[in-house]
């Protein structure tokens, strides 16, 4: 998929956060004001990717599942050990007795689900909520599978790649590639960059601005400061990177001026993206960036 991804966004540390990409029909978290944000394009839905069952990435999921079952059953995934969906799901079914059920589908990292043609979702991990032995918090990544032809049949006419095909199978022509499209960590502390590296766009939380803001913030669950995530993808070099879950406790110039002065220090190839707190952005990579990339 060479197009741009239309991303429609809105992300405030404890009280909502959600992420819907409409080419995909795919909505990641599904916190409170989903519906009101989307309107008529909700239904348009096919899969929700979860995180986690924190209220403020959940809470979206009954409006949600009551107007899209009336068109689509939207396929939700969670974390497998998380026991709040399927309660959740019991009560959708006595609630809403009159609208179909979604498919609730438990999911840990390494899984990988069909999105549409050659696009997957890939389910990876996160240590937001660390329980061991156990899936509490997830992250995802959407990839796209290509095959690229063989350096040693380039500059091949059309009728000696059809003779090849016959000779050796089509298959033995291409090798298979993976480009890694998005990465979404939803709430998580800064992990390696390896998992995000080269991928097209990486939305990342960034809950703290500095790390003496964190106080009792990072004792039950990990969440990310501003700096250690440039500083992570400095070194996954994504196509861009768009900032979210920021706290409340921040106005949207405190956050505009922390994330240009960090930028501007470690200078990042790509540009960076911000979703304030408390506004819904719509279309976020047609956004004039914040930081738009050293190159």
């Amino acid at each position: 998929m060479s197009k741009r991804l239309t991303i429609t966004a809105y992300s405030t540390a404890l009280f909502s956060t959600w992420f819907f990409i409409e080419e995909l029909r795919l909505l990641l978290d599904a916190g409170d004001g989903v519906c009101a944000a989307l309107l008529t394009k909700s239904r348009k839905i096919d899969t929700v990717a979860v995180t986690h069952a924190d209220r403020d990435h959940i809470t979206g999921l009954f409006q949600l599942l009551q107007l899209n079952a009336r068109n689509s059953k939207p396929n939700v995934l969670y974390p497998k050990d998380s026991g709040s969906f399927p309660a959740m799901a019991e009560f959708c079914r006595i609630f809403d007795p009159h609208v179909d059920a979604p498919t609730w589908t438990p999911v840990a990292p390494g899984e990988v689900f069909h999105l549409k043609d050659s696009l997957t979702l890939r389910v990876v991990d996160s240590s937001h909520i660390d329980r061991p032995g156990q899936v509490k918090s997830l992250g995802y990544q959407v990839v796209s599978s290509v095959r690229k032809l063989k350096p040693e049949y380039h500059g091949r006419t059309q009728d000696q790649m059809k003779q090849l095909s016959l000779t050796v199978g089509t298959n033995a022509l291409y090798d298979p590639r993976e480009e890694t499209l998005l990465g979404y960590s939803g709430d998580t502390g800064v992990g390696s960059p390896t998992l995000w590296r080269g991928c097209r766009v990486l939305i990342h939380e960034s809950t703290f601005l500095r790390h003496e803001d964190i106080g009792d913030g990072g004792k039950r669950n990990q969440h990310s400061v501003l700096l250690d995530v440039l500083r992570m993808a400095v070194d996954a070099n994504p196509g861009a990177l768009v900032l979210s879950h920021f706290s409340s406790r921040y106005k949207s110039h405190h956050v505009s001026e922390a994330v240009f002065a960090e930028a501007s220090a470690l200078a990042p190839p790509f540009p960076v993206y911000v979703i304030p707190p408390g506004e819904i952005v719509r279309d976020v990579l047609s956004q004039t960036p914040l930081w738009a990339g050293s190159q």
